[in-house]
């Protein structure tokens, strides 16, 4: 893990709200939100319901509990008040093409997939929840990317309210809405070692905080959302199923 924290601070609805790279054909959960446990509570995900192959990334190191806690200077034996926001990919937004001219392997520059999120939350009484994440990847360098050792990826990490309500017919919770709340740019730098055309790698963490109207506020009413900020060109190949693989990380 590398040792920069990027900050997301959330004081209200704010604007960047989610309208590009596909967030606008997000709908239900795929998944309920993690239930409550000792913090920091801790979780990995996966493009919502719909599996990709995953070629190896890095392990997660040790320490990124204790790090957290120590971040927030609390009491790491002190339980959450509630559960954690699920945290996603978006998987229209999951991967990027880079090509020149006709779709074909020779125009192919520069590719990359999201594997998975790694993500830890804490929050005591009144306070706002602190969301950490990191997000492991995969890349390629194909040949319009020859010779370049260094690439510069932009990512996206969201918010989203969820918003439930009770099934009249079965008397059980139900999601209604998920409402945007603040969208926030990243820029990550991929480095190609000499000779090789394809890498694993981690995101710096990024810290989210997201406040709360009152104390009894859940973090299981928000998701965090997590995408590649993406070309209406690229975009457009995600939804058409059009994709060029490396097999990134898989020396």
């Amino acid at each position: 893990m590398q040792h920069a924290v990027k900050t997301v601070c959330l004081t209200g609805v704010l604007a960047g709200l989610l309208a590009a790279s596909g967030c606008a054909t997000r709908t239900a959960p795929e998944a309920a939100p993690e239930t409550a446990g000792p913090p920091p509570a801790s979780q990995t995900a996966g493009e919502g319901g719909q599996q990709v192959s995953a070629p190896a990334t890095p392990a997660r190191p040790p320490g990124f509990a204790r790090r957290l806690a120590t971040l927030l200077g609390g009491d790491s034996d002190t339980p959450n008040v509630g559960p954690c926001p699920a945290v996603r990919i978006l998987y229209d937004a999951s991967r990027f093409v880079e090509l020149t001219g006709a779709t074909r392997f020779d125009n192919v520059g520069f590719t990359g997939e999201m594997n998975g999120v790694r993500s830890e939350c804490r929050y005591l009484r009144d306070e706002p929840i602190r969301v950490e994440l990191e997000i492991d990847a995969a890349f390629g360098r194909g040949p319009q990317a020859a010779g370049q050792s260094m690439k510069p990826v932009i990512y996206w990490v969201a918010v989203t309210q969820v918003i439930r309500s009770t099934d009249p017919i079965s008397g059980q919770p139900q999601v209604i809405d998920i409402g945007p709340l603040a969208r926030q740019r990243f820029t990550t730098n991929v480095v190609f070692p000499q000779g090789a055309d394809r890498v694993a790698h981690s995101t710096e963490a990024v810290s989210v905080m997201i406040p709360r109207a009152r104390e009894g506020t859940s973090g299981e009413n928000f998701e965090v959302i997590v995408g590649f900020d993406l070309t209406d060109e690229q975009l457009t190949m995600n939804r058409n199923g059009i994709r060029f693989r490396f097999d990134a990380g898989a020396q």
